[in-house]
C-alpha cells in the first residue's frame, strides 16, 4: 500500500538529507513545497525522533526510511505488471508475422527483433508485419536481457605535429578494429584524425549521450576526443555516469 502524502513528504525531506542537502530552501525546491512546509515536517520528524536534534538521519530513521521506500517500491511493482500487458514495443521481424500470433523477442546490434523461432522472449503481435519491416508486440513472458555495452573515451592530445598526428591515426585504427563497435567522435580534431585512418564514424553530435544510449542497448562505443574539448564533457559525463550506473566507462588518454 503506498503511503499516505504526509508519510511520502517526510520520505521525500529525509532522502534530501541523506543525500547532503541541508538548507530548508533547497530541500522545499527539490520536494515541491514551500520552506514552511519544509520546517513543519521536519519538527515532526525530530518529535518522531526520526531526525536527530541536529537534522541528521537518526537510526529510527533509517528503519522509518526502509519501511516507507520498500512500501512505495511495492506499489510501483505490482501496478507495473498490471500495465505490462498493454505495453508495446516496436520490434523488426525476422521474417512475416500475422496479427495475433506469438513471437519470440530478442536484441541483435541494438535493436528489437521478432522471430517465430524459440529463441527470447515470448510476445504476442498487435500489430503484424512482413519480413524486414516493424511490428508492435506486447511481452507476455519476462523481460528481455541486454548485456551493457561499455563506452570508451579515447582523449586526444591538442593539435599535434605530423610525426605525432601519424601515431595517434595508430592508436585510433587500434582502439575501433572491432566491428561491433561503434565510432564516436566530439570536435573537428577527432574527425580529421578518423577519417585519416579510414575509419567509418557512426555518431557525429550529441556523442556523449549517444553513446550511453548505445551503451543500454548492448552496442559499445569507442569516443574519440581532444583534450581540450573534453574538459567540457566532464559534467555530461558526471550526470550521464549516475543515470547510467549499469554502464562501464573508461579513460583513455592517447599519447
Amino acid at each position: 500500500m503506498l503511503p499516505d502524502q504526509g508519510t511520502l513528504t517526510q520520505i521525500m525531506i529525509m532522502t534530501n538529507i541523506l543525500d547532503g542537502v541541508k538548507m530548508p530552501s533547497q530541500i522545499a525546491k527539490n520536494v515541491g513545497i514551500t520552506i514552511q512546509g519544509v520546517q513543519y515536517h521536519t519538527k515532526i520528524l525530530k518529535n518522531k525522533r526520526l531526525l536527530t536534534k541536529d537534522g541528521n538521519v537518526s537510526k529510527l530513521g533509517y528503519i522509518f526510511l526502509e519501511s516507507g521506500l520498500n512500501s512505495m517500491r511495492d506499489f510501483v511493482s505490482q501496478n507495473l505488471s498490471r500495465l505490462d500487458e498493454f505495453a508495446t514495443w516496436e520490434v523488426i521481424a525476422d521474417e512475416d508475422i500475422p496479427t495475433g500470433s506469438n513471437v519470440y523477442v530478442y536484441m541483435l546490434d541494438g535493436y528489437l527483433h521478432a522471430t517465430r523461432k524459440k529463441e527470447g522472449i515470448k510476445a504476442s503481435v498487435k500489430n503484424g508485419s512482413l519480413k524486414g519491416q516493424t511490428a508492435l508486440v506486447s511481452l507476455t513472458e519476462g523481460m528481455i536481457e541486454v548485456d551493457f555495452g561499455t563506452i570508451i573515451i579515447a582523449v586526444l592530445p591538442d593539435i599535434a605535429d605530423s610525426e605525432q598526428t601519424f601515431k595517434l591515426t595508430e592508436r585510433v585504427k587500434d582502439l575501433s578494429r572491432s566491428k561491433k563497435t561503434l565510432v564516436a567522435v566530439v570536435g573537428e580534431f577527432a574527425k580529421t584524425i578518423c577519417l585519416k585512418a579510414g575509419i567509418h564514424v557512426s555518431i557525429e553530435f550529441a556523442s556523449l549521450n549517444a553513446s550511453f544510449e548505445a551503451a543500454v542497448r548492448g552496442v559499445s562505443t569507442r569516443l574519440f576526443v581532444s583534450e581540450r574539448r573534453f574538459r567540457y564533457l566532464l559534467y555530461d559525463l558526471k550526470i550521464l555516469q549516475g543515470k547510467y550506473r549499469e554502464v562501464k566507462t573508461e579513460i583513455v588518454y592517447l599519447k
